[in-house]
């Protein structure tokens, strides 16, 4: 089970990438969920398979790593970018790719209270950071589209 739990943490190996594996991860799934992101309860479900199945992989990852939320493990950035990308269905490149942009700035940056969402338990802690990021990015961009109307 182990194994399996490896393999959808890293997002089948993307995790393994030597540079920006969260980048790379969060850039498949942007490519991925692009031509879906209008289908309303596909794009919803595969949001929450992701948050579901993401914690539950990521506790088993930093078991059998021996690692506190190891780089490797990148379904949390799947999981927050397709949230990102959930809220936009009708939104173009340039909306979408703001929201990748974004989302990763705060990732990596971890602007409080991110970091303290760290301190949850186990795969709880992996996921719910990446979702707090989604959530500041999703905040920056609603504003960023309300105050360039058409632009966005």
């Amino acid at each position: 089970m182990r194994g399996l739990a490896l393999l959808i943490a890293t997002m089948m190996g993307i995790g393994r990438i030597p540079f920006a594996p969260g980048t790379a991860a969060s850039l498949a799934v942007f490519l991925v969920f692009f031509p879906l992101r209008e289908c309303f309860f596909l794009k919803w479900s595969l949001v929450a398979g992701l948050i579901v199945v993401g914690v539950w992989a990521s506790g088993e990852a930093e078991k059998a790593l021996g690692l506190r939320d190891p780089s490797s493990v990148v379904i949390d950035e799947a999981a927050g970018m397709a949230l990102v990308m959930a809220f936009f269905p009708q939104a173009g490149w340039i909306t979408l790719v703001s929201g990748l942009l974004l989302f990763r700035i705060f990732d990596i940056l971890k602007p409080f209270p991110i970091r303290n969402l760290e301190k949850f338990p186990a795969g709880w802690g992996i996921v719910a950071d990446d979702l707090g990021a989604a959530f500041y990015a999703l905040a920056v961009l609603k504003l960023a589209k309300a105050a360039l109307p058409g632009w966005l």
